[in-house]
């Protein structure tokens, strides 16, 4: 393992160099981990329950008070954002988000525009923008949009479903486990006919029992590692996912290096997958059903 982590060490220092280039790679995969809200068009009738003093209004376009049949709302990590208008008429909004249940997660008020006609994402900038009435917005930071915790299951299958769980970032490989020699259980990354586990650096393919991760509600997500040192994982996060143990007791919690699968062992992502350009390492936090 040691002697392992020391060649690639070498190879990845002399592919970027300077350790500053190295943190500059972390801030820019903790960026590219996060995934934008999405804005989405829904009949004006569909809200969940209003709070009180708030109504729904949306319209058609900003020079017109006539209600419109939809309403643009922002779906982000699992939480569906309404934009709502006051009864009294004022030029604020209700910003109003709910969990998958209906359930109001947060309620607050943001003065400026009345009447959303519609809603604009600026990856840039890292905010929602909230139009209405004669084209006045309010803008909301992603950081401000609350989400829910993810949900997963593993689901037997011969190849991956379409909600499978893939790594972060490049080659995003499908996350699964399963078992190999001696019924060994493994966890690791697909390649299209065995699951690609790890241990001492060395690949333990998976066969029999193959199992993939699968979303079933919120966002995926992939945590980056606390630490600015090559493939250092640094402490692991709250809610991480445990894979379950090796034949030998270790905990398979589930880790990202260059889009490839691995678990952490010795405060590093272990993997099977190619080293070259990886960015990395995150570790998948959430809940297993």
């Amino acid at each position: 393992m040691t002697y392992r982590r020391a060649v690639a060490y070498a190879f990845k220092a002399a592919l970027i160099g300077a350790s500053g280039l190295c943190a500059a790679l972390g801030a820019t995969s903790a960026s590219q981990a996060q995934t934008p809200p999405q804005i989405a068009t829904v009949p004006a009738n569909s809200n969940p329950p209003v709070p009180a003093g708030l109504k729904v209004t949306c319209t058609p376009n900003p020079n017109t008070g006539a209600p419109s049949p939809t309403c643009p709302v922002i779906q982000y990590g699992g939480v569906t954002t309404w934009a709502y208008s006051f009864i009294d008429n004022r030029v604020s909004y209700g910003i109003v988000s709910y969990d998958a249940n209906g359930q109001v997660l947060k309620n607050v008020t943001r003065d400026g525009a009345r009447y959303v006609y519609k809603m604009t994402v600026d990856p840039g900038a890292k905010t929602v923008s909230v139009w209405g009435q004669s084209d006045a917005k309010v803008d909301i930071a992603w950081s401000d949009l609350p989400t829910s915790t993810p949900v997963y299951a593993w689901v037997a299958a011969a190849s991956p479903p379409a909600n499978v769980v893939k790594g972060a970032n490049m080659a995003q490989a499908p996350v699964c486990r399963g078992l190999g020699q001696y019924d060994r259980p493994w966890a690791g990354w697909w390649d299209g006919s065995a699951c690609n586990g790890s241990y001492g650096g060395g690949i333990r393919l998976a066969t029999k029992n193959i199992q993939f991760l699968t979303l079933v509600s919120g966002t995926v997500s992939w945590v980056p590692g606390q630490s600015n040192r090559y493939n250092q994982v640094g402490p692991l996060p709250p809610g991480s996912v445990n894979a379950g143990k090796t034949y030998s007791g270790y905990d398979q919690v589930l880790c990202s290096y260059g889009g490839f699968i691995g678990w952490v062992y010795s405060n590093t992502c272990e993997q099977s997958g190619t080293h070259q350009g990886g960015i990395g390492p995150f570790v998948l936090t959430g809940a297993v059903q």
